[in-house]
């Protein structure tokens, strides 16, 4: 009798959000990706004999931002170990590694980024002594694109049970946020529901022969071992593609103008006030359908304060010689919102707050960078109907921040980017919230 060389195909069971997606946007966030091992996917891992994984997008998307790069470069050029929880009812505990699962690979612009596996399963798992590889029911899996917060919430209770490898995803043991940020400007992506609504991925597992994955510049020049047995299935969509709100292109000369946007609904011309700290009055007169007012000279001041008729909406905003505007209309409302933002380089990056109530309100700005460490932006207050712009340029690099705006009454917040390439070619553009404890409201 021949015997035939049997090879057992378990499941890496993928799962995953799917928020909307803005099908032209330079960094929009997709959903979030778990993997889940069920069985021994990964004996063959080890320091010496690791398993690559590689994710890749399709539809043209690609990645907005570089977590890591290759080991030659000077910035960001460390794995981010991904914790490991355990799914399990009984007293089994979770014994694989810190090091066992990282990013080894995630570059801005590529269409693809890489995992690498380097401790075997056969001893992820102890249950009386022994250790033993994961199986239905006691299930080990790690999560990418969450933030800190989120990570740490769900990983550190398991972590103090010894059902979790580390607290947080972690780059030299500090905790970083993973978020799947994509640049989908160029894509395919469709707004949903037609036939390419759907930002799809693939996974595979790639043997230790792949080379190039920590040190070529270029993924093109990656080399692919042999396919290992794991068998990726499950979820393979990250969000579904929606006509946000656009990016403005403009060409020269692209420089933005401070403007009042007022839309007057009458059918009377109406008064409108500006108040500055500095008891500056500027008065105009709104005609009757949507005026515009150019502030250029006079947006030196921290704040204004608006009077102006109960019938007649006003509007700070921004608006270029070729006439597109961006006003604050894109605005949020929350006691506690969040953006995800970058350095528009080169361009400018602000921060518009107004305070719709009839009393003064405190306002504390802070970020947290990729390394976790925390700074405090400013501490201001707000008057009744107030509105004031924060530059965050200085605060920012092309590393993400997390932005925080925190105050004790919802106030409306809004990010907007100006970006100029330099080559008479820019682009203005809001930037969503991550999180807004309120719901949005336009006013």
């Amino acid at each position: 009798m021949m015997w035939l060389p049997f090879i057992l195909i378990v499941n890496v069971d993928i799962t995953t959000t799917r928020p909307n997606i803005d099908y032209r946007s330079y960094g929009q966030r997709a959903g979030t990706m778990t993997m889940t091992v069920n069985g021994h996917e990964f004996f063959e891992a080890s320091p010496q004999t690791p398993v690559f994984v590689r994710i890749r997008l399709n539809k043209g998307a690609r990645l907005a931002e570089t977590l890591v790069d290759v080991e030659t470069a000077l910035w960001r050029n460390e794995p981010i170990f991904l914790a490991m929880s355990l799914l399990a009812d009984d007293d089994s505990i979770l014994r694989a590694p810190a090091h066992t699962v990282s990013i080894v690979r995630w570059k801005q612009g590529e269409i693809e980024f890489w995992l690498r596996v380097q401790t075997t399963s056969s001893f992820w798992l102890e249950d009386s002594g022994n250790l033993y590889p994961p199986d239905i029911n006691h299930r080990i899996q790690w999560t990418i694109g969450r933030s800190i917060e989120a990570d740490r919430a769900y990983n550190e209770p398991l972590f103090a049970m010894g059902k979790a490898n580390l607290r947080n995803n972690v780059r030299s043991l500090i905790p970083v946020p993973t978020f799947l940020l994509l640049h989908t400007a160029f894509s395919i992506l469709e707004p949903h529901p037609n036939v390419n609504s759907m930002m799809e991925f693939d996974a595979i597992g790639f043997d230790s022969q792949t080379s190039g994955v920590l040190t070529e510049e270029h993924s093109s020049g990656i080399l692919f071992g042999d396919g290992v047995t794991a068998n990726f299935s499950g979820d393979d969509i990250l969000g579904f593609g929606i006509e946000g709100t656009p990016q403005t292109f403009m060409r020269p000369p692209s420089s933005l103008t401070p403007t009042l946007n007022v839309r007057n609904p009458t059918q009377e011309q109406q008064p409108v006030i500006l108040r500055s700290d500095g008891e500056t009055a500027l008065v105009f007169v709104a005609e009757p359908g949507t005026n515009y007012f150019s502030l250029e000279g006079d947006w030196n001041q921290t704040s204004w304060v608006v009077e102006e008729e109960d019938l007649v909406t006003v509007q700070f905003g921004f608006r270029n010689h070729s006439g597109h505007v961006f006003s604050a209309a894109e605005a949020h409302l929350g006691s506690m919102q969040k953006y995800l933002v970058q350095a528009a380089e080169p361009g400018e990056t602000t921060l518009q707050l107004c305070n719709p109530d009839t009393v003064n309100v405190l306002v504390g700005i802070d970020t947290v960078d990729t390394d976790g460490n925390s700074y405090q932006i400013v501490a201001l207050e707000l008057g009744p109907r107030e509105r004031t712009e924060v530059p965050l340029d200085s605060y920012l690099s092309r590393d993400p921040v997390l932005a925080s705006i925190k105050s004790l009454r919802p106030i409306y917040s809004s990010v907007v980017q100006h970006h100029d390439a330099g080559n008479g070619i820019g682009w203005i553009r809001p930037v969503p919230p991550l999180i807004s404890t309120e719901p949005e409201i336009e006013f």
